[in-house]
């Protein structure tokens, strides 16, 4: 497909849950900015921190969970997936040449989304072990992963961290091809940031020399 001079790409990075608790997702999004303009688009639950560790030229989308305590766990948890799929539509109708799934919930809308001739791009990078058990306590998550792993196939590109789950993937889902496998390795730094655990000891009266910043 023939690209303009100066054109950069659009990319999502998306998961249900809130991005900072996973650094691979930070840094994917810190090496992708350099190559077109990045959007994560996650849902903190009500006790996640509302602070962000991405540059500010990576725009974020959060979409928070109601605080719907009277009417109970399952029906608020409900409301706040349907959300997160609304959100998660209109930026891939919108606003997306790639898009990256981290986990069951952002991959079964990704893999469900009609492309309609659009030459957008869907990955399904997966952090954890596709287990049907780790997710079976959520009604929305466990229809999820049933949904994802029938369909892990439409996925142009299909990412695990090691070896071993390749294969567990591969099994689960009847791939036709392995997925790759990207280590999930911090980036390589030129000079290392300022240690917040050291002032975090200090503040406490804990001093040794056996700490590694």
């Amino acid at each position: 497909m023939h690209r303009l001079p100066g054109w950069r790409a659009r990319i999502l990075l998306s998961q249900r849950t809130c991005a900072e608790k996973y650094p691979p997702l930070l840094h994917q999004a810190a090496i992708l900015r350099h190559l077109g303009d990045v959007t994560i688009l996650d849902a903190p639950g009500k006790h996640d921190s509302r602070d962000v560790q991405t540059e500010a030229d990576v725009e974020r989308i959060r979409v928070r969970s109601p605080n719907n305590s009277v009417s109970g766990h399952a029906l608020a948890n409900g409301i706040w997936a349907l959300h997160y799929y609304r959100a998660f539509r209109r930026r891939l109708s919108v606003r997306a040449d790639i898009a990256i799934a981290y986990e069951p919930d952002a991959a079964a809308l990704l893999l469900r989304h009609r492309l309609n001739g659009t030459p957008l791009r869907r990955i399904v990078h997966l952090h954890e072990i596709p287990d049907r058990s780790l997710y079976s306590e959520s009604l929305v998550s466990k229809f999820a992963i049933r949904y994802m792993l029938a369909n892990l196939n439409r996925a142009d590109l299909v990412v695990v961290p090691d070896e071993d789950r390749a294969a567990y993937v591969m099994g689960q889902a009847n791939l036709t091809r392995p997925p790759v496998v990207a280590m999930n390795c911090p980036p390589m730094l030129a000079h290392l940031p300022r240690s917040k655990l050291l002032p975090w000891l200090a503040a406490r009266h804990v001093s040794t020399k056996r700490i590694v910043p």
